[in-house]
C-alpha cells in the first residue's frame, strides 16, 4: 500500500517533467515545420497559380467543346427520338409480320388437311384399284389355264396332223406302188386277165374310197387349223391386252406409292418450314432482346415473359433511362449506344428480308404442292376409268374364248377316232418292219462273212507283197555283190578264165527268177483289183435289193390296210421271188469269192516255195562270191 501512494504521489511529478520535455521538443519541431511550410506553401501556391491559369485555359476550351457537345447531343436525342419512332414502326411490322406468319400458317396447316384428305382419297382409290387387280389376277388364272387347255389342245391336233400328214404320204405311196405293181401284173401275167381284172375293181373302188376320206381329213383339218389359228391370234391379243393392263396397272400403283412419298415427303418439308419458321422467330425475338439488352446493358428485364409485354417494358424503361443519362452521362456513350441501336434496326431489317423471302418461298411451294396433287388426281382418274373399260372389254373377250375352247373340245373329239385308226395302222406298220428287219438282218450277216473273208485275203495279199518287197531288196544286195565281183573279175581276167564263167550261171537264174515273181506280183494284183471290183458290185446290188425290199414292205403294209387276199398273195410271191433271186445272188458271189481265195491262197502257197527257193540260191550266190573274193587274196 505504501508503494502505492509512493507511486501515486510521484508519478504525476515525472509525467509533467516528462509532458514538458516533449512539449518544449514539439515547439521546436513546429516552427521547423511552420518555417519549412511556409517555404513549401509559397512554392506550391505559384504553382497552383501556373495551374489554375492553365485550367481557365483548358476550361474556356472545354466551354467551348462542352457547347459543341450539347448541340451534338441535342442532335443526337432528336437521333433517339427517331430512332424509337423507327424502333416502334419495327416493332408493329414485327407484329404485322407475325400476324401475317401465323394467318399463312393457318393456310398452310389447312392446305396440309386438304392434300391429307385427297390422300386418303387416293389411297381408297388405290385399295380400289388393288381389288380390281385382285380381279385382274383371277381372271387372268383363268385365261393362263384356259391358255394352257389350248396348248394341249393344239399339240394335239400337231400330232393329229403330223401322223395323218404321214399317212396321207403313205397312202399316195402305196397308189404309186399299186400302180407299179398292177403294169407289172399287166405284163408278166396275161392269162390271169379276168382275176386281175376284177382285182383291180375292187383295188380302184378301195382307192377311190381312200382318197375321199383323206379328203375329208383333211378339210376337217383345214377348219381345226383355221379355229386354231383364230384362236392363237385372240389368245395373243387377250395376253397383249393383259400384259398391258398388268404394266398399266402396275404403273398406276408405282405413281400412287410414288405419290405418297411426295406427299409425306412434302408434309414434312412444310411441317419442318413450320418449325423452321417458328425456330427463326424465337431466334429473331432472342436477338432482338439481346440487341438491345447489350446496346442499353442498365436495363434489367425477366426474359420470361411474352415478347410485346417484354418490348413495352423495354421501351419504358429505356426512356426513363435516356432521360437520366441525358442528365448525367457523357454524349459520347449516348452516340455508342444510337450506333448500336443503328445496327440493331439494320440486322432486323435485313432479317425481316429474310423472313418475307423465306415466306415466299413456302407459298410458292405449297401452290405446286397443290397444283401436283390435282394433276395427280385427274391422271389417276383417267387411268381407273381407263382399266374400267378394258375390264369390261376382257370379260366379253373371256366369255366369247370359253365359247370357242368348247367348240374345240367337241371338234377334238371327232379327232380321237383319227387316233384310233392311226394307231391300227402304227401297229400293222411295227409288225411288217420286225419281219423286213430279221430278214434285213440275216442278209447283213451274210455280207458280214463275206467281208470278213475278203479282208483275210487282204492281209494275205499284203503279206504276199511284203515278202516280194524284202526279195527286191535282198536283189538289190546280189546286184551290188555281183558287180563287185565283176570288179574283181576283171582286174583278174587273165588268172582265172575258167572260174569266172561258173558264177554268171547263178546269176542269169536270179534274173529269171526275180522277172518271174514280178510278173506273178503283177498278176495278184490284177486278181485283187478283180475281188474288189467284185465286192463293190455285190454291195451295190444287195443296197438294191435292200430299197427293193422297203418298197416290197411298203406294198405289204399297203396290201394289209386295203385287206385284199389276191393282192396280198401277189406281194408275197414278188416278196418270195425277189428273196430267192436275192440268196441265188449272194450264193454264186459267195461261189466265186470262195472260188478266188483257193486261187490266191494257192498263188500265195508257190510264192512261199519260189521265196524260199530263192533264199536258198541267194545264200549259194552268197557263199560262191565269198569264196571268189578269198581265192585272189
Amino acid at each position: 500500500i505504501r508503494t502505492l501512494q509512493e507511486q501515486l504521489e510521484n508519478g504525476p511529478n515525472t509525467q509533467l517533467a516528462r509532458l514538458q520535455q516533449e512539449n518544449s521538443i514539439l515547439r521546436d519541431a513546429l516552427n521547423q515545420a511552420t518555417s519549412q511550410m511556409e517555404s513549401k506553401q509559397n512554392a506550391e501556391l505559384a504553382k497552383l497559380r501556373q495551374e489554375c491559369s492553365k485550367l481557365m485555359k483548358e476550361l474556356s476550351e472545354k466551354s467551348e467543346v462542352l457547347q459543341q457537345e450539347e448541340q451534338q447531343r441535342k442532335s443526337w436525342e432528336i437521333k433517339a427520338a427517331t430512332s424509337e419512332k423507327q424502333i416502334e414502326q419495327l416493332q408493329a411490322y414485327q407484329r404485322e409480320a407475325e400476324v401475317m406468319l401465323q394467318k399463312r400458317l393457318d393456310e398452310v396447316s389447312d392446305e396440309l388437311r386438304k392434300t391429307q384428305s385427297s390422300y386418303k382419297s387416293l389411297v381408297a382409290d388405290a385399295e380400289k384399284t388393288k381389288g380390281q387387280q385382285q380381279s385382274i389376277a383371277e381372271l387372268q388364272a383363268k385365261l393362263l389355264s384356259s391358255e394352257a387347255e389350248v396348248k394341249s389342245k393344239l399339240l394335239e391336233l400337231d400330232s393329229v396332223k403330223g401322223k395323218l400328214q404321214d399317212a396321207s404320204s403313205e397312202n399316195t405311196k402305196l397308189l404309186e406302188r399299186i400302180k407299179s405293181i398292177e403294169a407289172l401284173l399287166e405284163a408278166g401275167q396275161m392269162r390271169e386277165a379276168e382275176k386281175d381284172r376284177d382285182l383291180q375293181v375292187v383295188c380302184l373302188l378301195t382307192l377311190a374310197s381312200c382318197p375321199s376320206r383323206l379328203q375329208e381329213k383333211t378339210n376337217q383339218l383345214s377348219a381345226l387349223e383355221k379355229e386354231a389359228t383364230q384362236l392363237r391370234e385372240a389368245v395373243e391379243e387377250q395376253k397383249v391386252k393383259n400384259n398391258d393392263l398388268q404394266e398399266k396397272n402396275w404403273k398406276a400403283m408405282e405413281a400412287l406409292t410414288m405419290a405418297e412419298k411426295a406427299c409425306e415427303e412434302k408434309l414434312l418439308a412444310a411441317t419442318k418450314a413450320k418449325e423452321e419458321l417458328g425456330q427463326q422467330l424465337d431466334a429473331l425475338q432472342m436477338r432482338t432482346k439481346q440487341m438491345l439488352l447489350s446496346a442499353l446493358p442498365g436495363v434489367t428485364l425477366s426474359s420470361h415473359q411474352d415478347y410485346d409485354t417484354w418490348l413495352q417494358e423495354f421501351k419504358e424503361k429505356t426512356v426513363g433511362m435516356l432521360k437520366q443519362q441525358m442528365i448525367t452521362t457523357e454524349p459520347s456513350d449516348s452516340a455508342l449506344k444510337l450506333k448500336e441501336a443503328e445496327e440493331a434496326q439494320s440486322t432486323l431489317q435485313a432479317e425481316c428480308e429474310q423472313y418475307r423471302t423465306i415466306l415466299a418461298e413456302t407459298e410458292g411451294m405449297l401452290r405446286n404442292l397443290q397444283k401436283s396433287v390435282e394433276e395427280e388426281e385427274q391422271v389417276w382418274k383417267a387411268k381407273l376409268t381407263a382399266s374400267e373399260e378394258e375390264l369390261q372389254k376382257s370379260h366379253l373377250q373371256l366369255k366369247s374364248l370359253e365359247g370357242m375352247v368348247e367348240k374345240l373340245k367337241a371338234d377334238l373329239q371327232s379327232t380321237d377316232q383319227l387316233k384310233e385308226y392311226t394307231s391300227l395302222l402304227e401297229t400293222q406298220l411295227e409288225n411288217h418292219l420286225k419281219t423286213a428287219s430279221s430278214e434285213r438282218q440275216n442278209y447283213t450277216k451274210e455280207v458280214g462273212a463275206l467281208r470278213q473273208l475278203l479282208s483275210e485275203s487282204q492281209e494275205q495279199l499284203e503279206a504276199a507283197k511284203t515278202e516280194a518287197q524284202k526279195q527286191s531288196k535282198e536283189l538289190a544286195l546280189v546286184r551290188q555283190l555281183s558287180e563287185a565281183k565283176n570288179h574283181v573279175q576283171e582286174g583278174e581276167m587273165v588268172g582265172l578264165p575258167a572260174e569266172s564263167s561258173e558264177p554268171a550261171l547263178p546269176k542269169a537264174r536270179l534274173k529269171t527268177q526275180l522277172e518271174q515273181n514280178e510278173t506273178l506280183a503283177e498278176k495278184e494284183q490284177i486278181l485283187r483289183q478283180k475281188l474288189a471290183w467284185e465286192l463293190e458290185e455285190a454291195q451295190s446290188l444287195a443296197r438294191s435289193l435292200q430299197a427293193e425290199l422297203e418298197k416290197l414292205r411298203l406294198a405289204k403294209h399297203a396290201a394289209a390296210s386295203a385287206k385284199e387276199e389276191a393282192q396280198h398273195l401277189k406281194v408275197s410271191w414278188l416278196c418270195h421271188d425277189s428273196k430267192k433271186k436275192l440268196t441265188k445272188y449272194l450264193s454264186q458271189a459267195a461261189t466265186k469269192l470262195q472260188e478266188l481265195l483257193k486261187v490266191t491262197q494257192d498263188q500265195l502257197a508257190k510264192e512261199r516255195e519260189m521265196v524260199t527257193k530263192l533264199k536258198e540260191q541267194l545264200q549259194e550266190t552268197v557263199q560262191e562270191t565269198m569264196v571268189a573274193m578269198s581265192l585272189p587274196l
